[in-house]
């Protein structure tokens, strides 16, 4: 079973007057009623301030293209609602082009202010963030990933890089943020790389698995 793990702002809580962690926790809700659309066996964990999400049936060797494009935008869309419910409460949030924190891999899903905390983080968590800030400025963007399948990557597994689509054309923050030219050059060197948007996707999905 896959894990992906999500380091969120606040402790999420049901209670409404708890503001910031009720509107966390309202993201997270969706997010399992949506996976579960996909796999009835989906959970998600709550440790303390971070959201442990077990996939059965996505990401696994064995898994379709579908099933691993709806997981991965359900997902970070997600990440995009939950900065949102953050910055709303926190306003001063530095921009996150005029923050010194850097690109750096990591295997968990930062949250805006957990991002800053740390001060590096990967494609994931920076598009994210990126995509928040224009959602908050009532303007249109989108986090876009695009894979190689393994046997077309010399790593012989998926291999994703998010993007950010927003009102000024396509942003990689990851290379805003410091990351190497040749660090996804296989991207551009294979004429198989595909990208896959969240519109496009997800209602696609949904009408034959209804």
């Amino acid at each position: 079973m896959h894990q992906i793990e999500i380091a969120l702002p606040c402790v999420p809580s049901p209670d409404p007057s708890s503001g910031e962690g009720f509107a966390v926790r309202a993201c997270l809700v969706k997010l399992l009623g949506d996976l579960r659309k996909l796999s009835s066996g989906t959970r998600i964990r709550i440790d303390g301030d971070s959201a442990v999400i077990s996939l059965p049936t996505a990401f696994h060797s064995s898994s379709s293209l579908d099933e691993n494009a709806v997981a991965l935008n359900l997902i970070l869309d997600c990440l995009c609602r939950v900065n949102v419910c953050h910055r709303r409460v926190h306003p001063e949030t530095v921009p996150l082009y005029s923050h010194p924190l850097r690109y750096d891999r990591t295997s968990i899903w930062d949250a805006s202010n957990r991002l800053r905390n740390r001060n590096h983080g990967d494609c994931k968590s920076l598009s994210c963030d990126r995509v928040a800030e224009y959602w908050l400025a009532g303007q249109d963007a989108e986090a876009v990933f695009r894979f190689l399948p393994p046997d077309q990557n010399p790593r012989g597994q998926f291999q994703y890089h998010i993007l950010v689509n927003g009102p000024y054309g396509w942003e990689d923050p990851s290379k805003a943020k410091g990351m190497l030219e040749h660090e996804n050059s296989y991207f551009s060197q294979s004429p198989g790389a595909e990208l896959l948007t969240l519109p496009r996707r997800l209602p696609q999905f949904f009408a034959r698995a209804a």
